[in-house]
């Protein structure tokens, strides 16, 4: 070690500037390579993510903010819809239905020829019966049935 720290000290300053120049340059770069730059891209990463987390706390806050409103929507949604099954028959209805609809079509003189209900189709709040009939009148007491 000693021959070394010797050869050192009797080349010219210019040469021990450049050596240290070297060393320094050797050092920042592996500095940078090593530990500046793989924390600049973690840095970016988390960046980005802090970005997303934000928007998505900020449409999250929007919701949120919005949400006596959509709750009291959705009360009174719910009444009208307990409203609406009040109305609705809880049972078919369907022999008051063809009477009441043969007795309209005679009132207005008209003389039914078919009178066929269909297979009922059940849906979520109600049945669909198709009727299918056929009709023997005057047009315009067909307009008027």
């Amino acid at each position: 070690m000693a021959a070394v720290v010797d050869t050192y000290l009797k080349w010219p300053t210019s040469r021990k500037a450049l050596l240290w120049v070297g060393i320094t340059v050797a050092v920042g770069l592996g500095y940078y390579f090593l530990g500046f730059q793989p924390r600049l891209r973690e840095l970016q990463r988390l960046e980005e993510e802090y970005d997303r987390l934000g928007k998505e706390l900020r449409e999250n806050q929007a919701i949120a903010d919005n949400l006596p409103r959509v709750k009291e929507e959705v009360r009174r949604l719910d009444e009208k819809l307990a409203e609406a099954l009040q109305k609705l028959p809880n049972r078919e209805e369907i022999p008051s239905l063809l009477q009441t609809i043969s007795d309209l079509g005679k009132d207005s003189g008209l003389e039914f020829l078919l009178f066929k209900p269909g297979a009922s189709q059940p849906k979520e709040f109600y049945a669909e019966v198709p009727l299918e009939m056929q009709v023997l009148g005057r047009y315009h007491d067909v307009a008027v049935f």
